[in-house]
């Protein structure tokens, strides 16, 4: 967020170029620029310099082999050094984070799904429970089967989350598993004793 990277001569942009960005290469660069001239009235060419180790530091960043998709140089032409660490953080994050949300999440299979998420930020996110979830009550009543595959990989994903063993329990009792069901509910019970759903398909069940 519109770093000093003018300081010490630039020092930060010199040893980026002497630097092994191999390893990194994959990874998102988001950088910020306040363009606003503002309380630099005595020293205009720190303001400058400034500028113009942004614009050399994203050079160098693509001149490495970066992917120009993966950096972004943001100029807010409003802001000064103090104001535009607001809007550099919620930028950033949409930047850095843009594909973590799945497109077409709906018309893809259980294993592209999966798949996606293990390529994509090196596995560090799993695929969200509640679309997850989602997807799985879209096939319940039609495909309760297909259905079954979706909560069970929430359940896999997320093992203390009571909603999901409710969901997968009523899965089971739609496939007519009373005994999975039961298991299910319980378990949910188990991590939410305020689930009210799980304990009256316990008492059903029983």
């Amino acid at each position: 967020m519109d770093p000093s990277f003018w300081w010490d001569n630039q020092q930060v942009v010199k040893q980026l170029e002497k630097t092994d960005l191999n390893q990194i290469k994959n990874k998102r660069f988001y950088l910020s620029t306040a363009d606003k001239f503002e309380n630099f009235d005595r020293i205009p060419h720190v303001f400058t310099a400034n500028i113009n180790s942004h614009e050399k530091f994203n050079t160098t960043l693509k001149n490495k082999g970066f992917s120009p998709s993966n950096i972004a140089l943001d100029y807010f032409k409003e802001e000064n050094h103090w104001t535009v660490a607001l809007m550099s953080l919620y930028n950033g994050m949409q930047f850095i984070y843009k594909g973590l949300k799945m497109k077409n999440m709906d018309s893809s299979s259980i294993n592209e799904i999966e798949l996606y998420y293990k390529d994509n930020y090196n596995g560090s996110f799993l695929p969200p429970e509640n679309d997850i979830n989602s997807l799985g009550y879209s096939f319940l009543m039609n495909n309760p089967k297909k259905a079954l595959t979706y909560f069970k990989l929430n359940v896999k994903n997320y093992p203390k989350s009571s909603n999901a063993f409710d969901s997968l329990g009523e899965v089971y009792f739609n496939l007519d598993d009373k005994v999975n069901a039961l298991k299910s509910y319980k378990k949910s019970f188990d991590l939410d004793s305020n689930n009210k759903n799980a304990l009256k398909m316990i008492n059903k069940l029983n």
